[in-house]
């Protein structure tokens, strides 16, 4: 059945004659900005147009299209300057509806994908965007309503056909050299891509540079205007006022002296001029000139200090609907040097703690705001000690936007260590058998500490034996434990040791005396031993007379270790007749 499919698929790309077609690719200018410099003097303006992204002539030899619905054909593109773009739109070639036979493809539709290089071997992956576009001309079909940027290497873009032939729409192939070998194809009901057996299928995206600065702007033919006579505040934008034409082709970034200008709100606005067509008009966003007033945010965190790190945005809401940042990263104070008199919603942020914002805040002049933030630090979650292990654990903080990034941890009001806030666990050490103890834990945030979590216990840590390695040797059937003796915290045998337990996969296997008083490495050995893996531990048992409980004994926490045992013949094995002896595979009889 494979192989029909394939045949059928080689049967349509038959040569064919092509006709004259246009190749024009969108015609408007993707984004215009305006920005006012700091002596309010100047404006820089500046400008992007599309780039076709594509490998293919501009003329198809052949056509591809599935014999049934499903298929799909992408191709891998990039950004042409190595920036992050915007993908929005593209065209396919479809020819002149001479082919398939019978076409009838006009009113029909296809789907366009955009697609992630993350797939296997950098395949196509992840749907990124995707748009059905109707047919309604022949030659080069154009499509926009994709969104996508892409800041990170490869992406394609993928048709899949919607119906059978002659109801679909073909693709054009460029079967003339170069040929670029970043085509793929995915056949119905397949999960998996692969590489196109045809190469150059006509297929291609429109992107933009999605910062200003970009490469791509690629204006050849254009005209610049400035516009006035409109009032934002009114709810009139630049399509409102009066274009005043400033230029024709005279280059990106430009740069336009208003010095001389009276205070008000201005704009600019670019049309294309591509293949005798003239683009419709591209506005630049509102700016404003000898309007402009300075900002400043004083903030103070609950506890009164200044915040270690803090973020002020001003989202403009009526006359400039602009959006103004600035940070600060110790001393709890932003200024905005220029803001144009408006009404603006006002966020303040303490990055991973805290966020707040205020509506319709009105700057008509020269202001300084003071803002006392008064909101709970959240303090860790289930905060506990074992006391046999010593190991403090805790969860992060509940709550929204908090985001600790260390954590104090206290034991009876004393400092005693720090960890980072991707950490959960903490190991008490020295502490002593049978007194009582009380921890204390409280997370620290950029804006302060929250309240500190206590946690009372009784200690039953006992000093565990140390540096246990477990091993074979391979053909054996003995496993070797070898270990050192607990030290206390004066780097002292612990007082009351007396014996070692000793456990295997969990099941108590022996105890052996503690005999020998100093740090000398101590051996056990486990006998007669099946092949496999065993998780051996080691545990040390205690008099506890020493800890003020007389005749009664401890045994501390365990250490544990991994060995593999291995011995025996390799399977599968081999015996006949011939042998006559059990000797062959050391056989005994039982």
């Amino acid at each position: 059945m494979k192989i029909l499919f394939y045949l059928l698929v080689f049967i349509v790309f038959l040569p064919l004659a092509i006709r004259a077609q246009n190749t024009s690719p969108l015609c408007q200018a993707c984004w215009v900005t305006a920005t006012v410099d700091s002596s309010d003097t100047r404006c820089l303006v500046d400008a992007a147009a599309p780039v076709s992204n594509y490998y293919d002539d501009g003329t198809a030899e052949n056509y591809f299209a599935w014999v049934v619905p499903g298929g799909m054909a992408a191709v891998k593109l990039s950004s042409v300057f190595d920036e992050t773009i915007n993908v929005y739109g593209g065209s396919v070639y479809v020819g002149d509806g001479s082919w398939p036979e019978g076409a009838d493809f006009l009113g029909h539709d296809f789907r366009v994908y955009v697609l992630d290089d993350d797939g296997p071997d950098g395949y196509p992956g992840t749907i990124l965007d995707s748009v059905t576009v109707t047919v309604n001309n022949y030659y080069w079909v154009e499509f926009e309503g994709l969104n996508v940027d892409i800041s990170d290497g490869y992406y394609y873009l993928a048709i899949k056909q919607l119906e059978s032939p002659p109801y679909c729409p073909p693709i054009g192939v460029d079967e003339d050299y170069p040929v670029h070998y970043k085509y793929y194809i995915k056949e119905v009901d397949s999960l998996n891509w692969s590489l196109s057996p045809y190469n150059n299928l006509m297929i291609r995206a429109y992107t933009c540079s999605v910062q200003e600065g970009g490469e791509n702007r690629d204006l050849d033919s254009y005209k610049l205007a400035f516009i006035d006579g409109f009032n934002p505040c009114n709810g009139e934008g630049p399509e409102d006022g009066t274009m005043n034409i400033l230029s024709t082709n005279a280059g990106f970034p430009y740069v336009d002296d208003w010095s001389s200008l009276p205070s008000g709100y201005y704009a600019y606005a670019v049309n294309m001029f591509c293949d005798s067509v003239t683009s419709e008009w591209t506005y630049s966003n509102v700016v404003s000139h000898l309007m402009d007033v300075e900002v400043t945010v004083n903030v103070t965190c609950p506890d009164g200090n200044t915040p270690d790190s803090l973020v002020v945005v001003l989202d403009g809401n009526d006359c400039i609907q602009d959006q103004y940042f600035e940070a600060s990263s110790d001393s709890g104070t932003v200024i905005f040097p220029q803001v144009p008199i408006g009404t603006y919603d006002m966020t303040v942020t303490i990055p991973g703690d805290h966020s707040e914002t205020y509506d319709s805040v009105y700057i008509v002049s020269d202001t300084v705001m003071n803002i006392n933030l008064d909101y709970e630090l959240s303090p860790p979650d289930n905060f506990t000690v074992n006391a046999i292990s010593s190991i403090a654990t805790w969860d992060s903080p509940a709550g929204d936007d908090t985001d600790p990034w260390q954590y104090n941890i206290f034991l009876d009001d004393s400092l005693i260590a720090q960890v980072t806030g991707t950490e959960f666990s903490y190991f008490i050490d020295c502490l002593v058998y049978g007194q009582e103890y009380t921890a204390g834990i409280q997370a620290v945030y950029d804006c302060g500490e929250s309240d500190t979590v206590l946690y009372s216990f009784t200690s039953g840590y006992l000093f565990l034996p140390r540096l246990l390695t477990a091993s074979s040797t391979y053909g054996t059937d003995e496993v070797l434990l070898q270990f050192l003796p607990p030290k206390n915290c004066d780097g002292d045998v612990p007082p009351g040791l007396t014996s070692f337990n000793f456990y295997r996969n969990g099941e108590f296997i022996g105890t052996m005396p503690y005999e020998i008083p100093g740090d000398d490495w101590i051996i056990y050995i486990d006998n007669n031993i099946i092949p496999g893996e065993f998780n051996y531990c080691v545990t040390a048992l205690y008099d506890l007379t020493p800890y003020g409980f007389p005749g009664q004994t401890g045994e501390s926490s365990v250490i544990c270790d991994t060995v593999e045992v291995i011995y025996g013949f390799d399977l599968p094995f081999t015996e006949d007749w011939s042998t006559g002896s059990f000797d062959y595979h050391d056989w005994t009889t039982t």
